[in-house]
């Protein structure tokens, strides 16, 4: 292992993109609510909506990378939620502290109302806190996504989708790799460099390791007639070269990438089958006015449907989630 290996020029290609990933998705590791990348923020409903169009028109690079930026966007937007809701969930000003802890007067009108009075006025400072919270983070100046692609990524149907377009890439990447070489396309590229192999060591009176090479070749292309011929040569003069039966056994790491080739073709067309495209896979990208589909606490914390539905009740007003001024923005 003397020296560094120069990566042709095709292979370097496809690593760079995978390279950038990477180092790109670092920034992501660690961000505060209010610091993530200007760049990168956008609706997470526009970003799915993308990414899943990517998806259908077999997009599968563009696809990975729309669909590792709206998981990155819902987590913001559920840190965001999950922020407010620590904020807001300290202990009230004195004075309204909880009207069920102090001593109840038997069938006392009076204390009943302020016990209302002091429990409304708690949610009121609640929800104004949280109002106030959301009004300084960058992910809720965007449109909020619909309960439907909140769903989905409830049910973790992105990630789904995502492991799919990147199986796919991995499966693909020899067919999309084909070299110039002279002039050439080099098409199954694999099973091209075992014959070059084949015929090196054949030249280099290495029979053995030649023989080696032309049934690792097979393992990948079992009908090339030349091949077969060449396999049909060997074995013809095995005696001449002394060669064994263990030397017409493909070499190990062709072995190991034929299997693992093969097992994951399976596993794709097993997703395939899995993950076509449905009713489920579409999603309104459409910027036109937007319903009143705003966010329910339970969404993210599991929390404070009470408070809300505790509103609509009291003041007996049709039960939506949200402010009008929320709804309206």
């Amino acid at each position: 292992m003397g020296g560094a290996v120069p990566v042709p020029g095709p292979v370097r290609a496809l690593l760079l993109p995978v390279l950038a990933a990477g180092l790109c998705a670092a920034q992501y590791e660690q961000y505060s609510v209010r610091g993530f990348p200007a760049a990168a923020l956008e609706p997470l409903q526009g970003a799915y909506a993308r990414a899943l169009a990517q998806y259908a028109d077999a997009q599968w690079a563009e696809s990975a990378q729309g669909l590792e930026a709206s998981l990155r966007l819902h987590r913001l937007l559920r840190d965001s939620e999950a922020h407010c809701h620590r904020r807001c969930a300290g202990e009230p000003p004195a004075g309204w502290g909880d009207p069920a802890e102090e001593p109840r007067a038997e069938r006392d009108p009076a204390w009943e109302w302020e016990r209302e009075m002091r429990l409304f006025g708690r949610l009121l400072l609640r929800a104004g806190c949280l109002r106030a919270c959301k009004r300084e983070l960058p992910v809720f100046q965007l449109r909020y996504p619909p309960a439907q692609t909140l769903r989905d990524f409830q049910r973790r149907q992105p990630y789904q989708y995502l492991h799919y377009a990147l199986f796919k890439c991995k499966v693909d990447c020899e067919t999309e790799l084909t070299p110039n070489v002279g002039g050439y396309f080099v098409e199954k590229f694999v099973a091209t460099m075992y014959h070059y192999l084949q015929f090196a060591y054949y030249k280099l009176n290495d029979v053995q390791d030649a023989v080696r090479s032309v049934s690792s070749y097979m393992l990948f292309d079992p009908g090339d007639t030349v091949m077969q011929q060449n396999l049909v040569y060997y074995r013809f003069h095995r005696e001449r070269w002394r060669l064994r039966e263990e030397d017409f056994e493909p070499r190990p790491e062709a072995v190991r990438y034929h299997n693992q080739t093969a097992a994951q073709k399976k596993m794709l067309e097993f997703a395939r089958q899995f993950l076509q495209a449905d009713d489920e896979m579409e999603v309104d990208g459409g910027e036109g006015p937007e319903a009143p589909d705003l966010p329910s606490d339970s969404e993210f914390e599991g929390e404070g449907d009470y408070e809300e539905g505790f509103f609509a009740e009291w003041w007996q007003e049709p039960k939506t989630k949200g402010d009008k001024d929320d709804q309206g923005s």
